[in-house]
């Protein structure tokens, strides 16, 4: 039983909620293509509904991404601290020489 407690529950998904107020074609790339190739699972494209998404809806998917996902990412968290210190940091003034 105490097993059973410590499993954290399943909590729902923003960025599906989110992409799928923008297009629901969205949410269904989001959903069954881009979340299974995050978990470093295959996509079988056999069983990609292709009539569920548009054109556009792949890059409203990928411009979100950007955006959205990508910062949050815990692989890119070094690349984002680094952003963030650089970005912070006050400008030094250096003499340059041209040649």
């Amino acid at each position: 039983m105490k097993n059973l407690k410590a499993v954290p529950p399943k909590k729902p998904d923003r960025h599906l909620k989110k992409l799928t107020k923008l297009s629901p074609g969205a949410g269904y790339l989001y959903k069954y293509v881009l979340l299974p190739k995050l978990a470093g699972r295959t996509v079988n494209t056999g069983k990609i509904d292709l009539s569920a998404f548009e054109l556009c809806d792949i890059e409203t998917v990928c411009d979100y991404y950007e955006k959205h996902i990508l910062p949050d990412r815990r692989e890119n968290k070094p690349l984002v601290d680094l952003y963030e210190t650089v970005k912070n940091a006050p400008a030094k003034a250096r003499p340059v020489k041209f040649l």
